[in-house]
């Protein structure tokens, strides 16, 4: 009995730090934001723009299996024409999503 009245005092204490909104969360979203932008501060602006555009999809890819298909269908035939077109581009362009 009195682990169980510990225990519920420490669930009482942790939950509200690890709750969607609360200050942990905030925290480490905020972390994260500040290491992004100090990262893409060191990009040229067209790989910035392909570094978000990437990450967009990626996440979307998340939330949505059928918007990552569908940008691996995109980006798979771009793959190609850019190989032919344009030959300093990476081998595995296509291989983002998979």
């Amino acid at each position: 009995m009195e682990t169980s009245i510990a225990f519920r005092r420490f669930q009482n204490r942790v939950l509200p730090l690890l709750a969607w909104n609360g200050p942990l969360i905030t925290l480490l979203a905020l972390a994260l934001a500040l290491t992004a932008g100090l990262l893409l501060i060191r990009l040229t602006p067209l790989d910035g723009l392909l570094f978000v555009v990437l990450a967009v999809g990626g996440v979307a890819t998340l939330i949505e299996p059928l918007a990552g298909l569908a940008l691996a269908l995109f980006l798979g035939p771009l793959w190609a024409y850019l190989r032919a077109e344009v030959p300093q581009v990476p081998a595995q362009i296509a291989q983002v999503f998979v």
